[in-house]
């Protein structure tokens, strides 16, 4: 693993190098330079399958260049991250030959999207307006896509639509189409991520090709919800780039800002929250990193366990970011002076528990598999847990044919967890052991998954497999990951902060230190180029 980190950070710039280009794109909502030098130099090639001829091993290492460019500039993370989204359906089911012209535009440098959302309808998709309607003997493409990233800027897309047997996903090489087939939205004014291409297209009476389809008509849905398995989980890498830069932000003010004749990180208060803070990039780093290995070596768990990512690894940064705005003070407010990329980060990490499912939406996938989570809390299947947590071992090479929409009854990490702590007599188990029955009496007493009790639910379920999974990464990872967060005491602590509970714990000044001194803010001794 640490080698990805490294060859990503010596291919992109110093980050401190960029800040100033990076501000001064988002000021001006343009499209970020950084962003189109890296892709001009052939980045995307690391979303091409190996077997297309591309560098994309496995998802892990996809996951690696995003937390690397998304702590430079979010904006830039999330452009190449649409560009994987809009492929995924082709690299899923998609026919040989649109494989391949997508690797050409690929590797030609050009941008790509998925075209899912309109604006009447948001994210139901079932009621999607732009069609695809027999006529004359002619299957024709009308209607309007909206709110894209890469939609004007892009050279392909994969677009949603209504077909008569059912939604449909059409495969759009934008250089085949004439000019009188469609029209580009203008770029729409954002909070976050301002210099994003989210804009819209509109088709006008386009004739689609018999292999313009991808997979089978009226099939849409189920590779969607396929692609969503691996994009939900990719969007960690940017919540993490976002807590890299923010937490840095904040440990470098608190070891230099003098008050009151000392350092703020002198102060007992300053250092709990900005151990609170560490504790929750953490969590959201352990969860991340095991279930995107996942992606390849478990597959079959990733309908469920992509859901939770996406709906908490963004929400515990979003906690730790706002720990780190109060060490800060009025600096994170201000686009100049020492931080003006916290700002930045700031509104540009609020965009990220929005897309590719809100966290609303998540949530209530999460719920609506409660009849099945009802038996996952006793499941003692065996597994190769050690493969899929101990970062040690290679994943495989990606291809998204063994992704599956339920695992049904089956269960990954409460498996892990009733297998192998079973005997594990530590307090902390015993914590997690109780939320546990209190989470079963949660799901008996919700009917209705639409209801905010459900969402309560799901989100308490969502703490618990944080949790356990912060147990058995620690446990698999117990001779790589640094000395000081390994201890029972800092594993204690992380587990209180996930479940929010009370407990008072400090990481020594030379934790922070180690992160000030250029490495990532991870488990793992990790050198970044600042």
């Amino acid at each position: 693993m640490n080698e990805f980190y490294e060859y990503f950070e010596k291919k992109f710039s110093k980050r401190r190098n960029l800040i100033d280009i990076v501000v001064e794109d988002d000021e001006s909502s343009d499209f970020p330079r950084e962003a189109q030098n890296l892709i001009d130099d052939g980045l995307l090639k690391f979303i091409v399958p190996i077997s297309q001829g591309g560098e994309l091993k496995g998802i892990d290492h996809l996951f690696t260049l995003g937390r690397c460019l998304a702590r430079r500039n979010v904006t830039s993370a999330i452009a190449v991250g649409q560009c994987f989204l809009g492929s995924l359906p082709i690299w899923i089911h998609g026919s040989d030959e649109q494989k391949k012209r997508l690797t050409e535009i690929l590797f030609e440098s050009g941008l790509n999207c998925l075209a899912l959302t309109e604006k009447e309808h948001g994210s139901d998709l079932s009621a999607c307006e732009v069609i695809v309607k027999d006529t004359n003997g002619k299957r024709l493409l009308n209607g309007q896509k909206w709110c894209i990233n890469n939609a004007t800027k892009g050279k392909a897309m994969s677009v949603l639509a209504m077909g008569e047997v059912g939604p449909t996903l059409i495969f759009i090489d934008k250089e085949k189409l004439k000019e009188e087939q469609f029209s580009n939205i203008e770029k729409l004014r954002t909070h976050g991520i301002k210099g994003a291409d989210i804009s819209g297209i509109k088709f006008k009476d386009l004739e689609l090709a018999d292999d313009s389809f991808i997979g089978r008509e009226g099939r849409a849905l189920e590779t969607i919800a396929r692609t969503m398995q691996i994009s939900r989980t990719l969007c960690s890498a940017f919540s993490l780039g976002a807590a890299d830069t923010t937490f840095r932000d904040a440990i470098n003010f608190s070891g230099t800002r003098v008050l009151y004749g000392e350092t703020l990180n002198k102060r007992g208060s300053v250092r709990s929250l900005t151990s609170k803070a560490l504790a929750y990039i953490l969590a959201s780093e352990a969860t991340s990193i095991s279930v995107t290995r996942m992606a390849t070596l478990a597959p079959k768990f990733m309908a469920l366990y992509s859901a939770v990512v996406k709906s908490f690894v963004p929400y515990m940064i979003d906690k730790q970011i706002d720990i780190c705005k109060e060490i800060l003070g009025a600096r994170y407010y201000l686009r100049e002076d020492d931080y003006p990329m916290f700002q930045k980060m700031v509104r540009d990490h609020s965009v990220i528990s929005l897309f590719d499912g809100s966290m609303g939406v998540n949530l209530s996938i999460i719920a609506s598999k409660f009849n099945n989570i009802k038996k996952h809390l006793d499941a003692d299947e065996e597994y190769d847990f050690e493969e899929v947590y101990n970062v040690k071992y290679e994943s495989i090479h990606f291809d998204g044919s063994t992704l599956k929409l339920s695992s049904r009854s089956l269960d990954f990490v409460f498996s892990a967890f009733n297998t192998l702590m079973e005997e594990d007599t530590r307090g902390v188990v015993f914590q997690v052991k109780t939320e546990i029955e209190t989470l079963r009496s949660y799901i008996e007493n919700v009917n209705d998954y639409t209801t905010y009790m459900a969402r309560e639910t799901s989100l308490r379920y969502c703490r618990i497999v944080t949790a356990i999974n912060y147990l058995l990464f620690v446990k698999f990872n117990q001779e790589s990951i640094l000395p000081a967060l390994s201890t029972d005491d800092s594993v204690q602590f992380v587990i209180s902060t996930i479940l929010e509970q009370s407990c008072d714990y400090q990481y020594d000044e030379e934790v922070f230190n180690h992160y000030r001194d250029n490495h990532l803010i991870s488990h793992f001794n990790i050198g970044v180029s600042e």
